[in-house]
């Protein structure tokens, strides 16, 4: 059968979970186990959603422009270089800072705490504890490192080891870094982190309309002061139920809004409300509310492994690996590939549809129901 343009979208994965390491594909030979009529009411939903594809294909020039500053994907895992910049490293004394940074702007001290800038350059230090507080009943309950436990970079500063910089594209830090062991997103300032891991350090790129906005290294220890989240997207090796969630959203659950997040506009269909959100919409059942299908609708939300509408086709696989099955369409005269994930629990699909090798739209859909309409309409 053909996944025609029933679902437009993209797929993504918030949830909290453990990340674990591999890539382990699945065969292309695994499919749906779909009826007759299913697949017939499939190829019956194309023409409900022109109007929503007509909307995310008016990016296609944007895109065009930005493939020509895509770096080269590198596939070397990440390690202890990565956690040196320009000569500085966790742990390093203030006064290694400064004999590489020169005089600091401003210097902040505070009890425990000793706060230098150079511009859009800070790095924050942990003073050495006395002993009687160390072992006294205040102590913090964990060992603090001494030295320099967060760098963080703004605008205008050095890359890093990989040649990541502030203002450089989101699809670039996957391309460079791979897929990352977790993503944070903060639904309230439209924003999403990128954390990267090696033994007890951490880089963490922040995502802001498609760009790193800022660049952080430090310790794991401390990510509880660093930044606050809303929910953790974690990837898995194989493709899993973790990739069948978008927004923090799971199939099969009772949809309950964000507080933060307001609908724009919404479609009713037989028996279906489907509510848009600025990055995604969500399809519920009217009798019991229970979630559908989910879809992506530009980049202001990402997958569980950071893809989102624009990326190129050599970025998807890298981060997921070759598709279980590969459909070719035909729409409007205009070849679409839709690449096929089947999770390990088949209890929904991921499907990430190209145009021109670039994704136009992903979506999560569960097992189909002939008596539901899967089309992203509005």
């Amino acid at each position: 059968m053909k996944w025609e343009k029933h679902i437009k979208g993209i797929a993504a994965v918030f949830i909290l979970s453990t990340f674990v390491f591999g890539n382990t594909m699945i065969q292309a030979e695994d499919s749906l186990d779909l009826h007759k009529e299913d697949k017939q009411l499939i190829d019956t939903k194309v023409h409900s959603e022109k109007e929503d594809v007509k909307t995310v294909n008016q990016n296609i020039d944007s895109i065009e422009v930005q493939e020509e500053n895509l770096l080269g994907i590198n596939k070397i895992s990440v390690n202890a270089s990565d956690f040196v910049w320009q000569g500085v490293v966790l742990g390093d004394e203030e006064s290694n800072l400064i004999n590489k940074l020169g005089k600091p702007d401003s210097v902040k001290n505070g009890s425990i705490l000793t706060q230098y800038a150079w511009g859009n350059i800070i790095g924050t230090f942990h003073k050495p504890l006395p002993t009687t507080y160390t072992e006294s009943n205040f102590s913090l309950g964990r060992s603090i490192k001494s030295g320099l436990f967060d760098l963080s970079l703004g605008k205008e500063t050095k890359s890093t080891y990989r040649g990541i910089s502030v203002g450089m594209l989101r699809e670039n830090v996957l391309r460079t870094y791979g897929k990352p062991d977790s993503i944070l997103w903060n639904g309230k300032k439209h924003s999403f982190y990128f954390l990267y891991g090696y033994e007890d350090k951490i880089i963490c790129f922040q995502i802001v309309s498609d760009k790193v906005e800022s660049i952080q290294f430090l310790y794991k220890e401390y990510m509880e002061f660093s930044p606050k989240k809303s929910f953790e997207i974690v990837p898995t090796g194989t493709i899993g139920t973790d990739d069948l969630h978008i927004a923090g959203f799971h199939l099969g659950d009772v949809f309950l809004a964000h507080s933060w997040d307001t609908w724009k506009k919404k479609w009713v269909g037989k028996g279906i409300t489907q509510w848009y959100y600025s990055g995604y919409a969500v399809r519920e059942s009217d009798k019991n509310h229970k979630i559908q299908s989910l879809f992506i609708t530009d980049k202001n939300m990402l997958t569980n492994r950071g893809i989102t509408i624009g990326d190129t086709v050599d970025t998807v696989e890298f981060l997921y690996g070759k598709p279980s099955k590969i459909e070719i369409n035909v729409v409007d005269g205009q070849i679409e590939k839709v690449y096929v994930y089947i999770p390990t629990y088949k209890n929904g699909v991921l499907l990430i549809y190209f145009k021109d090798k670039k994704v136009s739209n992903i979506a999560v859909i569960s097992h189909v129901n002939k008596k539901v309409n899967h089309s992203n309409k509005s």
